[in-house]
């Protein structure tokens, strides 16, 4: 500068939009622990979680998580009348028991269904004896 000039210097501020909150939509299985760098201690039940942070370009940030747990279990209770079968998991269930069946369901969780079977005979026989004279 020769004492003589005026400088002038041309500042542009970049004020980011104000975002409120994040809402975030996530599953998991049951049995599984949702973690991510807002959520480090893992989350394993479904809800509605919020959390802090600090977005990308230095602004505090709000993130709504909401959480939904896929049950990976059911249970089915059949009965069966006696020469009655049932299908299931690629057999063919001809008795009572308990039986177990893992597939992949639609989430990509192993899934287990579990099938109590119940028997009921078609026909009862009974033997009675009776003396000569007695009435049936």
């Amino acid at each position: 500068m020769n004492g003589d000039c005026d400088t002038i210097n041309t500042i542009h501020i970049y004020v980011p939009q104000i975002i409120s909150a994040v809402t975030l939509y996530d599953t998991i299985c049951q049995g599984e622990v949702y973690t991510s760098e807002l959520f480090p201690n893992g989350i394993t039940r479904a809800g509605r979680y919020t959390a802090s942070g600090v977005s990308s370009l230095g602004c505090d940030s709000n993130v709504i998580l909401y959480l939904t747990v896929v049950d990976v279990n059911s249970y089915l209770t059949v009965n069966l009348c006696e020469g009655d079968t049932y299908s299931f998991g690629g057999q063919t269930i001809t008795g009572a028991g308990v039986y177990t069946d893992t597939a992949t369901n639609s989430r990509g969780c192993d899934s287990i269904t579990v099938l109590t079977v119940t028997y009921t005979a078609k026909y009862y026989e009974e033997t009675a004896y009776f003396c000569e004279g007695t009435p049936y």
